[in-house]
């Protein structure tokens, strides 16, 4: 949080100010203020020779230390309107910034900002005073401070607002988000890799845009994402076997980009996926045996890839959680596994299949 030093009375008797003065020397040794009192604070407070403070009804909060408790609290007072007011005898003290959004993160909402291109303007409040208390549209924040004493955004909610541009990387200075939602746009570039810093992050939707590039490996290591949905984009390149440690995901909705090479085995680790969408990619090779090991899978859809010369494995019988198996246009080869013991299944497509 900026602090700025002013000449000035603190309020309170000489010990007090004394042990204010003893405890803060310098704005950079100042501990983050942790805004448990409301109060208000206006960014046009500004500084004129003399220690003058020139404000209008801007009311001031003057932070006084309280060492019992090891934080600073807040008094303050009103500026008359349109006056100037003269600040004078001996003693220090700090005027606030209106900011306590943490400010890498306001840094980084202005950055991903910057990247976009907005030509309905939907995103203008975005150059309006605090992200979380300014209420900056399609910001959503928590409702109580970390423990560094800053607001976080939980939620950027941007979905189908006409945009296009790229995806900056600062995104991933967004540590505390757990919605990630550009669905429907019409961004273009790479999906950063940054975002695998966001380790709070469980929803990441970024379909229905032009993103293209590859999916960067470092996704695989969010400890908390419940569901990957990238599907109606120009995505390329292999399934990082990364994904295989995405214990908690349940949903992976990857169908209609350019995805390439073999599916991971690997994948067959996941503990938590109920939908495994990769139709109309360029998938190759051969359908994992081990698929059939996913305790809770529910849909399997590949349809319109390039499985030549390979057969459905007979342990896909044993999925005894299915609901859907659709396999249209793979180039596959063999027979069909026996399916009777499958009871809930109630879609098996195989068309234009050597099957």
């Amino acid at each position: 949080m900026g602090l700025r030093r002013v000449r000035g009375d603190i309020l309170g008797d000489e010990r007090r100010a004394s042990q204010a003065k003893s405890t803060i020397t310098n704005s950079n040794s100042l501990r983050p203020f942790p805004f448990h009192y409301p109060f208000l604070l206006l960014p046009f407070v500004s500084l004129v020779n003399g220690g003058i403070v020139q404000a209008s009804s801007a009311r001031l909060a003057f932070l006084q230390h309280r060492p019992s408790a090891d934080r600073f609290v807040c008094s303050n007072f009103v500026l008359p309107a349109n006056s100037l007011e003269c600040i004078t005898l001996s003693e220090s003290i700090y005027i606030a910034d209106a900011q306590i959004t943490a400010p890498w993160e306001v840094e980084a909402l202005k950055a991903i900002k910057g990247s976009l291109i907005d030509p309905q303007g939907r995103l203008k409040s975005w150059n309006l005073g605090d992200p979380c208390m300014g209420k900056w549209s399609h910001v959503l924040c928590h409702n109580a401070t970390a423990n560094d004493g800053y607001f976080h955004v939980q939620e950027l909610q941007l979905l189908q607002l006409n945009l296009s541009g790229t995806l900056s990387p600062e995104i991933g200075r967004l540590s505390h988000m757990q919605i990630m939602d550009f669905m429907w746009n019409s961004i273009n570039g790479s999906i950063p890799k940054e975002v695998g810093n966001i380790t709070s992050l469980k929803l990441l939707l970024l379909n229905g845009n032009q993103l293209s590039g590859s999916l960067p490996e470092e996704i695989g290591f969010l400890p908390n994402l419940d569901r990957i949905q990238i599907d109606q984009n120009n995505i390329s390149g292999p399934i990082p076997k990364s994904f295989a440690y995405l214990n908690k995901t349940k949903h992976f909705h990857m169908n209609n980009n350019s995805l390439s090479g073999q599916i991971p085995p690997e994948l067959s680790r996941l503990p938590s996926l109920v939908h495994l969408l990769l139709d109309n990619n360029n998938l190759s090779g051969y359908l994992p045996p081990e698929l059939s090991k996913l305790p809770k899978l529910l849909i399997i859809q590949l349809d319109n890839n390039n499985f030549s010369g390979s057969s459905i494995p007979s342990s896909y019988g044993n999925i005894t959680t299915l609901l859907k198996l659709s396999l249209r246009n793979c180039s596959l080869e063999g027979p069909v596994p026996d399916v009777s013991g499958i009871p809930q299944l109630g879609y098996l497509y195989v068309q234009n299949s050597m099957l």
